[in-house]
């Protein structure tokens, strides 16, 4: 519909932006006489790219360190949280997480923004949405936005019943971000990625790449519906704008 092919076209636009720079960036270095800076060039045409140091890279390797680096990041965080997940789970350690965000001596007036899948985080009793109330209710710039796939409608809606109509498509994005650290990962927000299910975690502390994820995610939960305080869900207001960063 006219609202996907607008997102989709404005993140288009912010791509190759960051593909420009990269380009310039790399060319500035000589890179473009490398069959591997050439690979790079051609990649960069489709898609951004951010040069990052080796030290500004941190790969985690187990369950309970990816836990742990959520607790602390946004325990701790100063400037903004931005989490994006397929969903929340509803179990003691996510609990514990929420407890952590607001256990933090900022979360009053800490920019935070959720993204769930709407069809994934509205199942279960409590859903991920009802687990976000807390939340909603004690940050005062605390968002969550709720993605809903747009052929899921009309008779489709109303044929597939949970957890069936997941099958029409779902957000998979995973972006766990605490000011400029950014933590990318495959894993979901539950008990078992947080304790046995191993995936991959790699922790970027880069600014630029920060923002860029987190515009990303802002760009989608502007076009998602959204979830209000007392569990309302409402379609997206025109021109209406989340956390910014």
């Amino acid at each position: 519909n006219a609202m996907s092919l607008q997102l989709l076209l404005q993140c288009r636009a912010a791509a190759a932006a960051a593909s420009t720079t990269w380009a310039r960036r790399a060319s500035s270095f000589g890179a473009q006489q490398t069959p591997f800076a050439a690979s790079v060039e051609r990649f960069a045409r489709f898609g951004p790219g951010f040069c990052v140091g080796a030290d500004q890279v941190e790969v985690l390797s187990e369950p309970p360190q990816f836990y742990r680096a959520l607790v602390t990041g946004v325990r701790q965080a100063e400037r903004r949280v931005v989490i994006a997940a397929l969903y929340l789970g509803n179990e003691t350690l996510e609990q514990a997480l929420l407890q952590a965000l607001l256990a933090n001596p900022r979360h009053a007036d800490l920019p935070i923004q959720f993204l769930f899948d709407h069809t994934r985080g509205t199942r279960g009793t409590p859903s991920s949405a009802t687990m976000l109330e807390p939340v909603l209710q004690q940050c005062r710039q605390a968002r969550a936005a709720l993605f809903h796939h747009p052929l899921l409608r009309g008779l489709l809606q109303q044929v597939l019943r949970p957890p069936f109509n997941e099958t029409v498509g779902l957000t998979h994005l995973k972006v766990y971000l605490c000011d400029d650290q950014l933590l990318l990962s495959g894993a979901n927000l539950s008990t078992h990625y947080f304790e046995q299910r191993q995936d991959r975690y790699v922790c970027f502390h880069h600014a630029a790449l920060a923002d860029f994820f987190h515009k990303l995610v802002l760009r989608i939960a502007r076009h998602s519906l959204a979830l209000q305080r007392g569990g309302k869900i409402t379609l997206p207001s025109p021109g209406s704008s989340s956390s910014s960063s």
